[in-house]
């Protein structure tokens, strides 16, 4: 109901008089009712305006060691693509606050880190050694917004272990309210990580001033937006680097592609090699396998709506080169929740690039099966809808008649039918399954099928489902059809090896979101584009938003037309201006506009 002011900063940030005064996290009278209903939603109650009152000291601090929030925040955990993102940021475009901030978590603690070097050599110029730096960031940020929500909450570096329990005791005794999402719950939190004896108690602190909710559906939804869709953005094998740029010079419409430095912070430049009008080219060996992190991830992912990011290797042994591969689900993160458009080239399909899952393996063995004894997957589906329960089966029923009809063996049909059984009615339709197989074999396949592929359907089906999605009529797609796909992966789990298989797991949920219709749609919008014609993709016919203008072509296609960091690019040294006039690319017959299902090779 309205912005709560930051109470005053104590006098002294002495290390010493901070040890013992904590706060309760202010709130003035009106202010609870409105977060009360926020917790109410999740199985908490309003916070009366008097204890709200009641509980701040003069100064906003309490005289207890332990920090008492009025407000507790809501931690939000669970599987990939389950929604948390979304409801997140529901709550966040609706909370009638100008005092907020809505950021992702290692963005985050790349401006703590930038602050807190700039506060102790300001502190080391007044000559106030025993400040705490720490804290007096914490204040500053609060001063800034009271609630701050943090999207994929994820500790891996020690350095930011190290510091986040008094961080976070400076955010909540400051009265800042905290809304976050991860997908681990706060005790598997840095689990395995160097020292974690010393960032526990945070885990404690988080759990005290928080409120904790799963969400599980057990169904990633990123992987049901039109999955049978690629638009030429995931290229399998890697293409070779003139074939990208050509693709570069086509979608930028001829423009000179040129090498240039952006900034990153504290002085530091990126060197990309090849740029122009919002689109780049990286490689994976240069941002994955050298010594650049998340700020170099933000500065790119800041400058330019499209990257184009080849010679992505296969990452399936963890153990050969761990950093290269922590750097790739870093960059696809942020690449990721900036919303920028990537063209990928890689050694692997999207389902085999960090291996496989026993959710894969599993579909892999029954495709084979059914395929060695079944000419058409038609044939196979007609004899399953021959049970008694016309098309629809129980787990049971299921597991017996595929296991009849297609030899494999009975674990792996039990399996199959409980990751599609998403509805958790104990009932599966045998159409489910070609949808899930067909899913399967698209992101799994070097040479995927399309949808007029013969064995997965009949001619009619085929011609329909090829002219529907091609064009992108996707307002026709009814419910049954947008639950296509499976979970990757639902064994759960909380060891080391497991949290690298979830991360993982949504680093290629993610990247399959990237290459759906509804992302691309998406990003037009947000860039102010009309180029889904140079993907070969048309417009679709529900779409009445009118293209720009042509003399607005230039402009619209200028780095990050968003209220994001704006980072100028450095323009190439000592390179010979280009006075040729810039005209539309000539694409070769055959090449470019690449069709829907475009892996090369």
């Amino acid at each position: 109901q309205g912005d709560v002011p930051a109470p005053a900063a104590p006098a002294d940030f002495s290390r010493t008089s901070l040890g013992g005064r904590t706060a309760a996290g202010a709130a003035p009278a009106g202010s609870g009712s409105f977060f009360g209903r926020l917790g109410g939603l999740f199985g908490g109650g309003a916070v009366s305006d008097t204890v709200a009152k009641d509980s701040a000291g003069a100064d906003g601090f309490g005289g207890s060691l332990s920090v008492s929030p009025a407000i507790k925040g809501l931690y939000i955990w669970g599987g990939v693509g389950q929604g948390k993102t979304m409801i997140m940021d529901s709550f966040y475009d609706t909370t009638h606050l100008s005092s907020k901030k809505r950021v992702h978590f290692h963005q985050f603690m790349l401006d703590v880190h930038a602050r807190l070097h700039k506060k102790k050599a300001q502190n080391k110029a007044e000559g106030r050694a025993d400040a705490d730096p720490l804290i007096q960031v914490a204040y500053d940020i609060r001063r800034e917004a009271q609630l701050l929500c943090f999207d994929e909450f994820h500790v891996v570096h020690i350095t930011d272990a190290m510091i986040l329990k008094r961080l976070f005791e400076g955010l909540f005794q400051s009265g800042c309210i905290v809304v976050s999402t991860s997908n681990r719950p706060p005790d598997d939190l840095y689990k395995g990580g160097l020292n974690r004896s010393r960032f526990v108690p945070f885990i404690g602190l988080l759990k005290q001033c928080c409120e904790e909710f799963q969400i599980e559906t057990n169904k990633d939804f990123r992987l049901t937006k039109l999955v049978a869709q690629h638009h030429g953005l995931y290229n399998v094998p890697s293409r070779s680097e003139d074939e990208i740029l050509k693709h570069m010079q086509y979608l930028t419409r001829g423009h000179q592609l040129e090498e240039a430095e952006i900034d990153v912070m504290m002085g530091r430049t990126l060197k990309v090699p090849h740029q122009a009008s919002g689109v780049a080219h990286v490689t994976f060996p240069a941002l994955c396998a050298t010594s650049v992190g998340a700020a170099d991830f933000i500065a790119l992912a800041s400058t330019y709506h499209t990257v184009f990011l080849s010679d992505i290797p296969s990452l399936e042994n963890m153990d050969e080169s761990p950093n290269e591969i922590r750097r790739f689900i870093n960059l696809i993160d942020i690449l990721y929740e900036r919303g920028c458009r990537v063209i990928f080239d890689a050694q692997l399909p999207p389902f085999r690039l960090f291996g496989t899952t026993r959710t894969t393996e599993e579909f892999e063995k029954l495709r084979q099966c059914l395929k060695k004894r079944w000419e058409r997957l038609q044939d196979a589906l007609d004899k399953l809808a021959t049970r008694p329960s016309a098309g629809e089966l129980n787990q049971e029923e299921f597991a017996t008649a595929v296991v009849d009809v297609s030899g494999c063996e009975p674990r792996c049909a039990q399996h199959i039918f409980e990751v599609l059984d998403t509805n958790h009615d104990g009932k599966l339709h045998v159409e489910a399954l070609r949808s899930a197989l067909f899913f399967h074999a698209m992101n799994y396949d070097i040479h995927p099928p399309s949808e007029t592929d013969a064995w997965f359907f009949d001619r009619e089906k085929a011609a329909n489902e090829a002219t529907r999605l091609s064009e992108g009529r996707s307002e026709r797609i009814t419910t049954r059809e947008m639950g296509l796909g499976y979970e990757l992966y639902n064994e759960g789990g909380s060891s080391s090896k497991e949290d690298n298989k979830f991360a993982f797991v949504r680093t290629v949920s993610r990247m399959r979101d990237m290459i759906s219709l509804p992302y691309l749609q998406k990003h037009q919008k947000e860039f102010h584009l009309d180029d889904l014609s140079q993907l070969g993709l048309k417009r679709p016919q529900h779409d009445q938003t009118p293209p720009p203008p042509s003399d607005a072509t230039e402009a619209m296609s200028e780095p990050r037309h968003r209220e994001r960091d704006h980072r100028p690019t450095r323009p190439p040294k000592e390179r010979p201006v280009d006075t040729h006039e810039r005209r539309p690319f000539p694409a070769e017959e055959g090449t470019y506009p690449q069709p829907a299902f475009a892996f090369s090779g």
